[in-house]
């Protein structure tokens, strides 16, 4: 008896998985599948795909296939340009942040060397040197880290 109702279950399962598939071809020539009818397409099983039936011919797809494929090659083209225009923009940028680092690094041994011997009573240039080593510190956390 479980047997025979796990099989009645069974079939009223796979009954509803059957669906039908709209298929319609759009001005451009376009064969489009759908699972709901739009406007006034004909309903087809999945076995019925001729284009004759859709109302199109193999004719008229294929100039709308080559149409189709060279924007998608040209569309391919452009976001490659675009990464690539990233990649050299990310690699310029690093190159300038190795740059400035070493600036900034060799500026604050410098400034160690020439001023360490000064405790509190520093000349004014190195309050200069510092707001300059400072600021240039901030532009390296802000844009390079």
């Amino acid at each position: 008896m479980i047997r025979l109702t796990i099989l009645m279950v069974m079939l009223l399962i796979s009954s509803m998985a059957m669906a039908k598939i709209y298929k319609w071809v759009d001005a451009n020539g376009v064969v489009h599948f759908q699972d709901h009818p739009r406007g006034s397409t004909e309903i087809f099983s999945t076995t019925e795909t001729s284009a004759k039936k859709a109302g199109g011919s193999k004719k008229n797809q294929k100039p709308a296939t080559a149409k189709l494929l060279k924007e998608m090659e040209k569309s391919r083209k452009q976001r490659e340009r675009a990464r690539k225009q990233e990649q050299a923009k990310a690699r310029k940028q690093a190159e300038q942040c190795i740059n400035y680092r070493f600036k900034t690094d060799k500026l604050a041994a410098r400034m160690k060397k020439k001023y360490s011997q000064f405790n509190n009573d520093r000349p004014p240039e190195y309050d200069r040197l510092k707001k300059q080593l400072d600021r240039r510190r901030q532009y390296l956390d802000k844009y390079c880290n």
